[in-house]
């Protein structure tokens, strides 16, 4: 499968697992203890998505990889509260599935954060492999004195 259909097909499903779980929380009962469940889980799962869709239009790896990062988080977080409404109320209609959904999700987003990070780090040793003796953004005097003609180096 190629790199787009891939992605199209991981945002249709993040969406769908939005849907879904919010649907679930249609179906939770009126009480101060889902009051706060309702929205820290509301705020969890539209962000995955969301937050994936990021990561898909960033500028850089960094930001991708801090991107993928912060989806998987939203995706424990979700995990959790999953969790929560399957201890204090476990025939919620839908909430085993979600739950299951949010675990293939963790597995994915892992997946795809560790080949980031290999990607990340296989470009950093091929950059410095290269001579680019960038430190954050910024060449320090020894970089520049070894970019000048041998005539200027001693400057």
């Amino acid at each position: 499968m190629n790199r787009t259909k891939s992605r199209v097909e991981l945002e249709a499903r993040t969406m769908a697992f939005g849907l879904n779980t919010l649907k679930v929380l249609r179906e939770l009962p009126v009480g101060v203890e889902f009051k706060n469940i309702r929205r820290q889980l509301t705020h969890t799962v539209t962000s995955i998505g969301a937050l994936y869709r990021e990561a898909n239009w960033a500028e850089s790896r960094v930001d991708y990889l801090n991107r993928i990062i912060a989806a998987q988080k939203e995706v424990v977080a979700t995990e959790y509260w999953l969790g929560l409404i399957k201890g204090l109320h476990s025939n919620i209609p839908g909430v085993d599935v979600a739950y299951d959904e949010a675990a293939e999700l963790l597995e994915i987003f892992d997946q795809i954060r560790r080949a980031a990070e290999k990607s990340h780090a296989a470009a950093e040793r091929s950059r410095r492999a290269h001579g680019h003796a960038e430190r954050g953004g910024k060449l320090n005097r020894q970089d520049i004195r070894q970019s000048r003609p041998p005539a200027l180096a001693n400057d």
